[in-house]
């Protein structure tokens, strides 16, 4: 009987620790910019965090059910209660710790950040023959790395004789000291291309007005774009919001 209470207690407080993991790191992988991108962000939750705090939670579960050996319903409780107390001050603990050292969103007048932007698209990069939801897409890279993407409906795409135009809405989550729009148009050559963006870490008030058009400078590989015929161009705006 000791065994199977031990067990149960180690079980349940797996369990509590795994579910207030997973929904504490919801918001931290969020804070953290982790990429939704094929449901790595996702990925990440179910398959690394809430393993281990499953096994944490077992862990203490067991140690607490082992050390605390009242008989009775009265220890069962003790050591239930004793055991989800401990799992959730580490928890808050160690989510305090990287909420507060994790990168904040910036913010105008504590309102935060959404980048407005227009794409240009020469007419020598064609567009697909048939297009669907992902065919075009809009990505915003900080410090080299992908936070997020806008997709771009076919249907928002304005094309004439000098190419096409397209615009799109992405937050801005982090204070980062290089950005980069990359837009991309699926399986067409030099369809994704780098457009650098002139914007502080913190962006201002200035930064609200729309920037002047900026030419890419690389294709998807990283090799510099050579040929001005093929350069998307982009300008931008910072837009707060409530």
């Amino acid at each position: 009987m000791r065994f199977v209470r031990v067990l149960g207690i180690a079980l349940i407080t797996a369990f509590a620790a795994m579910s207030l993991a997973v929904f504490v790191s919801d918001y931290l992988t969020q804070l953290y910019h982790v990429p939704n991108m094929e449901g790595q962000r996702g990925m990440l939750i179910i398959f690394a965090i809430a393993p281990l705090t499953f096994i944490g939670g077992f862990i203490i579960g067991l140690i607490i059910g082992i050390v605390v050996s009242k008989p009775g319903g009265g220890g069962f409780f003790k050591a239930q209660g004793l055991s989800i107390l401990i799992v959730v001050v580490l928890t808050t603990v160690v989510s305090a710790v990287l909420y507060f050292a994790a990168d904040k969103p910036p913010k105008i007048d504590g309102k935060y950040l959404m980048l407005d932007f227009e794409v240009r698209v020469p007419p020598s990069i064609q567009f697909p023959a048939a297009m669907n939801a992902y065919s075009v897409s809009v990505s915003l890279y900080t410090d080299g790395t992908q936070t997020r993407v806008a997709q771009i409906s076919p249907d928002s795409i304005k094309k004439d004789a000098t190419g096409a135009i397209f615009s799109g809405t992405i937050p801005i989550l982090s204070h980062a000291a290089s950005r980069q729009l990359f837009p991309s148009v699926a399986n067409v050559d030099h369809g994704s291309q780098f457009i650098p963006l002139d914007l502080p870490a913190a962006p201002r008030r200035e930064n609200e007005s729309w920037s002047d058009w900026k030419f890419a400078t690389q294709y998807a590989d990283l090799s510099a774009i050579t040929e001005p015929a093929d350069r998307m161009s982009a300008r931008y705006r910072v837009r707060p919001v409530e």
